[in-house]
């Protein structure tokens, strides 16, 4: 398009200044690709990758402790040089409840992250339920004796599949583990904390560890 008064040419589909040497098309190109450097170059100097999932995340103030926003994955690492922060970090999530009547029963999923060299995958997800965990904690009380064991929270008898019981009970259980997984009067007993947390196919009919 050219302005009969100045002649100066302009492009109708961009309403810019004509872009001499370049179709339309080659136009939307050359602009894409600055874009895409554009973005590049802000995710290199203003973000910096979750060790964990990929996520590019911006540091708003704050110290340098980080932690992954999104929803599955939440790790904790240091922004200077992004290492675990923690060395081992546990999340109950996504309760179910299966069965009907007398036999109804909730389970929970557990992920955990680590580096520790006793447990034998970086990341795992399994799923207990309340009576694993109750077998759980018998058995650590058993082995670990004057080892004062993180409380683990009773059984509930009246409104136990409510939302809110849930709730608190898979708060409770993230807890308990996250804390008994961190104790360092239990780490002899490493083998069935890691087969508990990370092992698919945990028989609670097992001596983990004993002979």
């Amino acid at each position: 398009m050219t302005c009969p008064k100045c002649g100066s040419k302009a492009c109708f589909t961009h309403d810019v200044p004509w872009h001499e040497g370049l179709t339309c098309s080659e136009y939307d190109q050359r602009k894409n690709n600055e874009q895409e450097v554009a973005t590049h170059n802000y995710l290199l100097k203003e973000t910096k990758p979750c060790p964990n999932c990929g996520v590019h995340i911006v540091k708003n103030g704050g110290c340098d402790h980080m932690t992954c926003k999104m929803p599955e994955c939440k790790y904790e690492f240091c922004w200077i040089c992004l290492a675990d922060y923690n060395r081992i970090q546990i999340r109950v999530q996504n309760p179910l409840t299966h069965g009907y009547g007398r036999k109804m029963f909730t389970d929970y999923e557990i992920i955990c992250w680590t580096n520790i060299p006793t447990f034998r995958l970086r990341r795992s997800s399994v799923r207990r339920r309340y009576s694993d965990f109750e077998w759980f904690y018998k058995a650590l009380k058993k082995r670990s004796s004057g080892v004062n064991i993180p409380p683990l929270s009773g059984k509930v008898f009246f409104n136990r599949f409510s939302e809110r019981v849930i709730e608190v009970r898979r708060e409770g259980f993230e807890r308990f583990l996250q804390a008994v997984a961190e104790h360092p009067l239990l780490q002899t007993e490493s083998q069935i904390i890691s087969a508990f947390i990370q092992d698919s196919n945990f028989n609670r009919n097992y001596n983990y560890g004993q002979n």
